[in-house]
């Protein structure tokens, strides 16, 4: 709703393919993807290139090594932002990749701050009520 009122740009739900490059087939999904109103016309019924933002909310069972391979493949197909998201734990870790600054951890009362959506302020344990 947020980014809607704001004219910010488009949160689209999985399953939306992301053709991060088309060469090498490289599609993923993430749980959660924003893209800027500035870049809109990627969206096309799927989204070709990166995203804004990818949200990637954990498994309790998760397959060894996807999320790591596809922080990766964010940081080189430049997505700007990610977040993981730890449902059991309620905590948020966003990442800012390529950037040298290390990974933030957010929760409880505190608000998840966002380079990709610097003025949108939530509390973290708002996430999960």
């Amino acid at each position: 709703a947020f980014t809607t009122e704001q004219g910010l740009g488009e949160v689209l739900p999985a399953p939306t393919d992301v053709v991060l490059d088309r060469e090498h087939h490289l599609v993923v999904q993430p749980d959660v993807l924003f893209v800027s109103a500035a870049r809109r016309g990627i969206i096309d019924g799927h989204v070709e290139g990166p995203p804004d933002l990818a949200i990637e909310v954990l498994s309790p069972r998760p397959r060894i090594g996807m999320i790591e391979e596809k922080v990766t493949w964010y940081a080189r197909y430049g997505v700007r932002e990610c977040w993981l998201v730890d449902v059991r734990h309620q905590w948020v870790e966003v990442i800012e990749p390529p950037s040298t600054t290390p990974p933030r951890m957010f929760q409880g009362p505190e608000p998840l701050r966002s380079v990709v959506l610097p003025s949108w302020t939530i509390p973290v344990e708002q996430i999960f009520t």
